[in-house]
């Protein structure tokens, strides 16, 4: 398998997981709960409509057309907009109800640890200092119970007795309630705590940042992974270029004289000792098409001559010339050529054509036989 076809598979397998990610977020509720609508139905549908008019668009961009390009950019923007809007208002939902349940149990914990200091301060010695009034009725009440029995069983004996053990029963239950609320909350700790960090790192003002990661929080997720799943399905699926494509694009981008050679397909003069040079059978074998066997090269008729010298001068750049170059002037077959341009036997067919008429061909059985015309470089 090819670089090429590997990253498209990776790519395929990224955006499949950034798609399913996406779809978790969107359908939460409706997982969470059991209770799914026709809202729920149709949000595949609309993630899968925003990803191919995302791919869609670039391909009627690349083709031109114009009209169906502005369409698919209208649509998956439309799109997207619904997806991130469904999405952030899912994730407002779930943020306001997470933010609801924590301070609901931080509520609670607060209202029982307070009965419980009341019930202890209550039940304890009152404090140095303490009013003498407040003994045995803000503090203090087992003492003032054991000295109101130490005379005998009364009536402020029993009233006392009665209390230590309301109190006693009420602090028990508290604290069997506190256990059960479970520990404190944190209310909006990553922004807090993402909050300082920027504002230590930018000296900005902390209020001002924690209130923009707020409103960008429910945005984040959803955000990257469809993102994620445009991008990586539009690389999967996508036309652009496979690597090693024309080497004489790159080489006459920076050759001038390649670039001339290039286009000599363009000259009428140049094209027809082009046709002179390479016929349609040697296309065939440089192809790969095999001739019936043992079938002897068809002979050619008398080449006319164009007065030029049978030395040629030619781009010592160019692809098929550096490649022969380093074969020693010389290939067995357009497949050996390829292999040393490292480009597919059809893109070498169409680079050997380009500087046909520099180039001599013989045939050798099944095979074409490829060789420097001349060795002088211009």
């Amino acid at each position: 398998m090819t670089t090429h076809s590997t990253g498209k598979w990776l790519a395929l397998v990224a955006g499949s997981i950034a798609t399913a990610c996406a779809l978790a977020l969107l359908l939460q509720d409706a997982i969470r709960t059991g209770h799914w609508t026709i809202e729920h139905a149709l949000i595949p549908g609309l993630m899968a409509v925003q990803i191919a008019t995302g791919h869609l668009f670039t391909v009627a961009l690349h083709q031109r057309r114009w009209l169906a390009a502005g369409g698919f950019l209208i649509v998956a923007g439309v799109a997207t907009w619904c997806v991130l809007d469904t999405s952030v208002a899912k994730q407002g939902a779930v943020q306001a109800e997470a933010t609801a349940k924590a301070e609901d149990v931080n509520g609670r914990r607060k209202a029982l640890e307070r009965s419980i200091a009341d019930a202890e301060a209550m039940l304890m010695p009152c404090p140095e200092g303490s009013p003498k009034k407040h003994f045995g009725t803000r503090c203090s009440l087992r003492e003032a119970m054991t000295a109101e029995c130490a005379t005998g069983k009364g009536t402020a004996c029993t009233g006392k007795t009665a209390s230590v053990t309301l109190y006693e029963a009420a602090l028990k239950t508290h604290r069997e309630e506190l256990a059960g609320v479970g520990p404190a909350q944190a209310v909006g700790a990553k922004t807090e705590n993402m909050a300082t960090l920027l504002a230590t790192i930018s000296g900005r003002d902390k209020g001002r940042i924690r209130q923009v990661l707020e409103i960008g929080r429910p945005f984040q997720f959803a955000l990257a992974f469809e993102l994620a799943a445009l991008a990586c399905f539009g690389f999967a699926f996508g036309h652009g270029r496979k690597a090693g494509g024309n080497a004489t694009e790159h080489q006459a981008a920076k050759d001038p004289e390649i670039e001339k050679s290039a286009s000599i397909s363009g000259n009428r003069h140049e094209q027809e000792d082009l046709h002179s040079a390479i016929d349609q059978e040697t296309i065939a074998v440089l192809a790969g098409e095999e001739g019936p066997e043992n079938e002897p090269p068809k002979p050619r008729g008398p080449r006319k001559s164009n007065g030029k010298s049978n030395v040629v001068a030619f781009p010592a750049r160019h692809p098929v010339m550096q490649a022969l170059d380093k074969a020693g002037g010389t290939v067995t077959s357009n497949r050996e050529l390829a292999h040393i341009m490292g480009v597919s036997e059809g893109q070498s067919t169409k680079l050997v054509a380009e500087v046909a008429h520099l180039l001599t061909f013989r045939r050798v059985g099944k095979c074409l036989e490829i060789s420097l015309k001349a060795v002088r470089v211009a």
